[in-house]
């Protein structure tokens, strides 16, 4: 909050604070490696440019922290900070041609099912939204990969019956529909 409230301010410091945080990202302690994240989120916010060369040293730790199924609300300072970079480093597509795993991941959130996961499916899915569109290719690529690999994390999202408002399931809607409806549509 501080480097919201005092942006012009910080500016001239951003190099300075952006080297500890990055050693902090790989900090033991999930709540410490989460503060560097959710920090290093909002300093991509001010200084978008300074932040945009260590995007190799911060996607690792964003995506193991997107991954921990022991902590939501790692995951959800991973999905919002996530969306900050994209954001404010106008960056697209690219994530997940670079970064394989990042559209697992998002996928992921958005399924939780868990009491406590209402806020990260909601934060994935603006995520997801933010990052635009998937590459039908690259679509295609995550699917075979997850069929291969016995991963239903992708081909669940395709497979599940939908429910409609009257409670009846049916499993023919399109196959695109069903991801379009999740903020991420092919092509």
């Amino acid at each position: 909050s501080m480097v919201r409230g005092s942006s012009t301010l910080i500016m001239p410091y951003v190099d300075f604070l952006l080297e500890p945080l990055l050693i902090l990202l790989h900090d033991p302690s999930g709540a410490i490696a989460g503060a560097a994240l959710s920090s290093i989120g909002e300093l991509s916010v001010v200084s978008p440019d300074r932040v945009r060369g260590h995007l190799n040293e911060i996607f690792p730790p964003l995506i193991e922290a997107l991954y921990d199924i022991s902590s939501i609300q790692n995951q959800e300072t991973a999905v919002v900070v996530l969306g900050k970079l994209v954001t404010s480093l106008n960056m697209m597509t690219g994530p997940y041609k670079k970064y394989p795993l990042l559209l697992e991941g998002i996928i992921h959130a958005i399924q939780n099912h868990s009491e406590n996961a209402s806020q990260l499916r909601l934060q994935a899915i603006k995520t997801a939204g933010l990052l635009g569109a998937v590459d039908s290719e690259l679509y295609q690529k995550h699917l075979q990969n997850g069929v291969s690999s016995g991963n239903s994390g992708v081909v669940s999202v395709l497979d599940t019956p939908n429910t409609n408002a009257n409670g009846t399931t049916s499993n023919n809607i399109d196959k695109s529909k069903k991801i379009g409806g999740l903020g991420l549509g092919l092509g």
